[in-house]
């Protein structure tokens, strides 16, 4: 056995180093390859000249969508140069409209109409087939396209609107047109722009351009109360496209007359603090001396009341959170509570001496009163009344005198009137003494609680001291 595998070994042998000298030999035998050879240029096609292409236009004046002044001309460009007299020929404009031809250049035709068209007025233009190029040849579909003429100015909105009646003495008066009038300039810029209002009775103010088209007069001072304003602006006040305003322009408003918004205290108030001032709040600024004549403050008995005036400007002002805003006739106003004027301002009286206890006041703006801007009056007289706060005493205390079901830890005292907190529980014992004890002051119902820690089915006795005071120092004045 292991001489035929050393056999078949060097068999395997032989056979490798043969095959080694075949292959060298097929690679010796092999041509070699020689150079390569350049190919000649094949030569480049001769370039057929295109036929001549029939005219186009490629720009209109005027544009898509754009308007056309009234004494502005027509324009037409074409991509090459044409035969001005067959273009010529070839235009129409419809409704017929009469002009000249003038050529800046062998591409571009103007045609001027020989007098100005009509505003606001849409025309066609056509160029026909038959106008040819410089090479003869025509174009391959008659051209038509429509545009517009420059329309009218036109006043968009106005404010206060139209035949307004109760306009706020310092409103802006402001006019909205349809298309711009002034060029976009800062503030500081307007010294020549148009003032297009033209205001009866005459008005002292300043106005501005807010935008393009959109102008606002501020008058100063205020406009006068109970006024009713005629407002125009003149026909012929142009826009920056060329429209023009076809007619005068006419609106009225009238402003509110003076009135009360409200008052504080508000009318049918109890609690009225005895040091409290009393103001009046009107809707607009009024003439001091007129208005301070007209107010009256008085008692029961029908006695007036002495006291010093204060005014306060609109801004520092707040409707009574007691009551909503008041309507004309001094009323709840319809919506609820409604935002102060800016020209609102408010008369503030202050009692020489405080209210009375338990007092009943009648306050009073006679109808004189009138507004600072013009002779505008109230019209109708203004009243209300209120009471001054109650004298100290106890309406009732929970538990009652001589329950027996009581709830467990709590005891709570009802005062007719507002209490100085600092003087009630150094005037209150309960006995048996509680370990602790905590208390609160609910000033909306005037009442005091008294807590502790809670001790079922015991007898307690509470001793309220006669030395409990309202805040001006009134005490109850007897022990409870």
């Amino acid at each position: 056995m292991n001489r035929r595998i050393a056999s078949f070994r060097r068999w395997s042998v032989v056979i490798s180093h043969a095959l080694l000298v075949f292959v060298f030999v097929l690679t010796a035998c092999r041509p070699q390859p020689g150079p390569t050879a350049t190919p000649a240029p094949t030569p480049l096609p001769t370039a057929t000249p295109l036929p001549p292409l029939p005219p186009v236009v490629v720009e209109t004046v005027p544009d898509r969508g754009e308007e056309l002044p009234p004494d502005g001309a027509l324009r037409l460009v074409f991509d090459q140069p044409m035969d001005k007299s067959s273009v010529e020929a070839a235009f129409k404009v419809s409704p017929p409209v009469n002009g000249t031809f003038s050529w800046p250049d062998d591409e571009t035709v103007q045609f001027k109409p020989a007098n100005p068209l009509g505003r606001n007025t849409t025309y066609e233009a056509v160029v026909g087939a038959d106008a040819r190029s410089a090479a003869g040849l025509s174009l391959a579909a008659p051209l038509r396209f429509k545009f517009s003429t420059v329309g009218f100015l036109e006043v968009a909105q106005v404010l206060p609107a139209p035949d307004t009646q109760e306009a706020e003495a310092d409103t802006a008066i402001t006019v909205i047109f349809n298309r711009p009038v002034v060029p976009l300039t800062g503030l500081s810029e307007q010294a020549g722009l148009p003032q297009p209002l033209i205001i009866q009775p005459e008005t002292k103010g300043t106005g501005e351009w807010l935008n393009t088209s959109i102008y606002v007069f501020h008058p100063d001072p205020a406009l006068k109360a109970g006024t009713t304003y005629q407002v125009r602006i003149a026909a012929g006040l142009t826009d920056v496209t060329g429209g023009v305003l076809q007619n005068d322009y006419r609106w009225s408003f009238t402003t509110v007359s003076p009135r009360v918004l409200f008052t504080d205290p508000n009318d049918g108030q109890s609690d009225v603090p005895l040091n409290r001032p009393i103001t009046v709040t009107f809707n607009q600024r009024m003439d001091h001396p007129s208005t301070e004549a007209a107010f009256t403050l008085t008692d029961a008995a029908g006695v007036q009341v002495p006291g010093t005036f204060r005014w306060l400007p609109g801004s520092a002002l707040t409707p009574n959170p007691l009551s909503p805003s008041l309507g004309r006739e001094g009323k709840g106003g319809e919506g609820g509570e409604k935002p102060v004027p800016p020209s609102a301002e408010a008369l503030e009286f202050t009692p020489r001496q405080p209210l009375a206890l338990d007092g009943r006041y009648t306050a009073k703006i006679d109808a004189s009163a009138r507004a600072v801007e013009g002779s505008a009056s109230l019209g109708k007289a203004y009243q209300w009344r209120f009471n001054a706060v109650r004298r100290p005493a106890i309406l009732r205390t929970e538990p009652a005198n001589g329950d027996a079901t009581a709830d467990l830890g709590r005891f709570t005292i009802f005062f007719a009137s507002p209490m100085d907190v600092r003087t009630l529980e150094r005037n209150l014992t309960i006995t048996p003494k509680p370990t602790s004890v905590y208390t609160y002051y609910n000033e909306f119902d005037h009442s005091f609680t008294l807590g502790f820690p809670p001790r079922p089915s015991t007898a307690f006795e509470v001793h309220i001291g006669g030395d409990m005071a309202d805040p001006y120092g009134n005490k109850l004045g007897q022990e409870t």
